[in-house]
């Protein structure tokens, strides 16, 4: 990894919250919680999917 990559992982990881498990989680009063974009996009791979 180059020093600018670490760097970067290292920001994120220090900015990212985690469960009792470890897994990544957003919390309860994230803005982007309510984000319908990403729903909107997932339903199309979705359908995407169904058609193959």
């Amino acid at each position: 990894m180059t020093q600018y990559s670490e760097k970067s992982y290292k920001m994120a990881s220090d900015n990212t919250k985690y469960n009792y498990d470890g897994k990544a989680v957003i919390s309860e009063n994230d803005e982007w919680r309510d984000e319908k974009e990403w729903d909107e996009v997932f339903e199309q791979m979705q359908k995407e999917r169904q058609n193959l």
